[in-house]
């Protein structure tokens, strides 16, 4: 047992630190895209729409699809797609090596936002979605916290980190 605590000390898989940071930031974004949703929901009635500011726009939509209102008509998919999303997510972190904050950080938001939205697909049977941006899709702040994770993980691979030649 102490090989195993010292191994994951020394960076080489995520430690207890790395999971509870990831499960934090997974925690914040599901309370907050609930909250997010639920505060829409009792202050916008569905198909409502209010210009905010700027090209910004609040707009209470219940889709049943993915973005775009894409699957529509097959809805079932989506939760088995997401489920294994956030289990894919899982297991890449507890198999990377020398796991860094903005891993745990962009990983957290991803598992949560797609953990967020999966509940409203479970539950709600949609997925309330509120936000709009000139020419954009309507979106929530799950969606937000999937993209932001996404190009945390990006950023880091192609901005971060040093240059690897030829495979080292």
């Amino acid at each position: 047992m102490i090989a195993v605590r010292a191994a994951r000390s020394n960076g080489s898989r995520p430690g207890r630190a790395q999971w509870l940071a990831l499960a934090a930031v997974a925690g914040f974004s599901i309370v907050a895209d609930q909250l997010t949703k639920q505060l829409i929901a009792g202050q916008l009635a569905a198909g409502t729409t209010v210009d905010a500011f700027g090209p910004l726009w609040f707009s209470h939509t219940d889709n049943t699809g993915f973005a775009l209102g894409l699957l529509e008509d097959r809805r079932w998919l989506l939760p088995i797609a997401t489920v294994l999303v956030v289990a894919a997510t899982l297991a890449y972190f507890a198999r990377i090596r020398r796991s860094s904050a903005a891993v745990s950080l962009s990983l957290g938001l991803i598992v949560g936002g797609s953990s967020a939205n999966l509940i409203d697909r479970v539950f709600v049977g949609h997925v309330t979605d509120f936000v709009g941006i000139h020419l954009s899709p309507v979106f929530n702040l799950a969606d937000v916290f999937i993209a932001l994770g996404i190009a945390i993980l990006i950023g880091r691979e192609f901005f971060l980190r040093p240059p690897r030649l030829f495979g080292r």
